[in-house]
């Protein structure tokens, strides 16, 4: 198995080269940086002294660097999913939130027509029941009215009444009276 391992080895080389770099002394890669790449800010951002000669640790501690910022990257990216979904939850639950508040307000404004309208016959009920109080009191006053006309007739029709009955007991007496005597000049003659 160790042939076919040289050998994928060697053919893995041939096809992909190795890249060109100025010159590698003692284990410490040197690379001249494009001009468009500033070093003094790869050094702050990568914390290494001299991004120009590289070593091996210097190379392994850029890719735990890289890959932490991947690990970020990737935490960060699914903090802002979650926080879309949080949001479109909580848009979904406002919505439905101003739904109900419309639904509530209009039931409330129909409620309020309907109180109005009750109110509205409430009224005109208490109007109708005033008239009619109105038209019985003067009706009352007016039996009570009549009625004390009525008794006043009526003590006035008593003492005409006791009047004749009084002047009924003189005429009889002075009937008998006259009975009487002429009884007697009858009995006499």
């Amino acid at each position: 198995m160790a042939p076919s391992t040289r050998k994928s080895k060697a053919v893995d080389k041939e096809a992909h080269p190795a890249p060109e770099v100025d010159g590698a002394h003692n284990g410490v890669l040197i690379v001249q940086l494009p001009e468009d790449l500033d070093s003094t800010n790869l050094s702050t951002l990568l914390t290494i002294d001299n991004v120009t000669s590289l070593t091996p640790d210097t190379v392994i501690n850029m890719y735990r660097y890289i890959l932490s910022q991947h690990h970020a990257l990737e935490d960060a990216l699914h903090r802002v999913a979650t926080a879309q979904e949080s949001l479109a939850i909580k848009d979904a639950e406002v919505e439905q939130a101003f739904q109900d508040l419309e639904v509530a307000q209009v039931g409330t404004t129909e409620k309020l027509k309907s109180f109005q309208s009750e109110i509205d016959v409430l009224k005109q009920q208490n109007t109708t029941l005033e008239q009619l109080r109105s038209s019985l009191q003067a009706q009352v006053d007016a039996f009570n009215s009549s009625q004390q006309q009525n008794l006043h007739d009526a003590d006035e029709l008593r003492a005409q009444v006791q009047t004749r009955e009084r002047e009924k007991r003189g005429l009889a007496e002075t009937l008998e009276t006259v009975l009487a005597t002429e009884t007697r000049l009858h009995s006499a003659c």
